[in-house]
């Protein structure tokens, strides 16, 4: 058995111990000092997740394009940048892009991720087809091709899929969410969706499809926060991103 030690992270704040672990499996915990001298010492941490990723959109950065500091002229579907260079881009050029983004997380640290999978059931494809013989894992939260709810296409994404992510309330019909997220809870799968990032947006309707975790909310007034705290929905913050809201 092999042993680091240092300042071991734990829910209590940091503590000064040490790990003994054999083929990838923690086996010993301890403080504080190991039974003999250990491989490395330093901050140890529990390995990273990234919660809320478009990594389809990776290729545009190779493109070294100037990009506008709008999110609705960049993102927002249909029309937004990104979606007009992901309909002309060529699948090889998605997925390098994809691969390349995913050896940057696996270089910083970051086990698993979780992506926002738009274009389809194609889309979900390329993902799977990038991320053989990575070393990392992956949550996939598919999107249907058009802002509206097809029973064959949901149900062909979520056989593919561990759930479905949408952008925001505001780009759909609220009927076609709702059939969505009934869709999807019939099916025990996971209902993500963007919220309150460039405006606040109805909490009620939010809390209406129930989401399992809700990305942004840049835009939420503090009673928003406090519904959505009693409801036990997590939040994914983007720092990066909501800088530009």
């Amino acid at each position: 058995m092999d042993y680091v030690s240092g300042e071991i992270l734990t829910d209590k704040g940091f503590i000064n111990g040490y790990i003994g672990f054999e083929k990838n499996t923690i086996f010993e915990f301890g403080k504080p000092n190991p039974p003999r001298k250990p491989i490395c010492d330093g901050l140890i941490v529990p390995s990273l997740i990234n919660a809320h990723t478009h990594i389809g959109d990776s290729f545009i950065k190779k493109r070294k394009m100037k990009l506008p500091k709008d999110v609705v002229e960049l993102v927002k579907p249909p029309d937004g940048l990104k979606h007009r260079l992901l309909k002309e881009a060529t699948e090889e050029e998605i997925v390098e892009g994809i691969k390349d983004s995913i050896d940057v997380m696996v270089r910083s640290g970051v086990t698993k991720f979780c992506d926002f999978r738009e274009g389809g059931l194609e889309g979900v494809f390329k993902l799977k087809k990038a991320m053989k013989n990575k070393k990392i894992s992956a949550i996939v939260l598919s999107r249907p091709l058009e802002l509206k709810y097809e029973q064959y296409e949901i149900e062909l994404l979520l056989n593919n899929s561990d759930g479905i992510g949408l952008s925001s309330i505001s780009d759909w019909g609220f009927s076609e969410l709702k059939k969505i997220h009934n869709h999807v809870k019939k099916r025990k799968k996971l209902f993500a969706i963007h919220a309150s990032e460039l405006f606040r947006e109805n909490i009620d309707d939010i809390l209406d499809l129930k989401p399992d975790f809700l990305v942004h909310m840049v835009n939420a007034t503090e009673s928003d926060l406090i519904r959505i705290k009693e409801s036990d929905i997590p939040i994914v913050l983007c720092l990066r991103s909501n800088a530009f809201c």
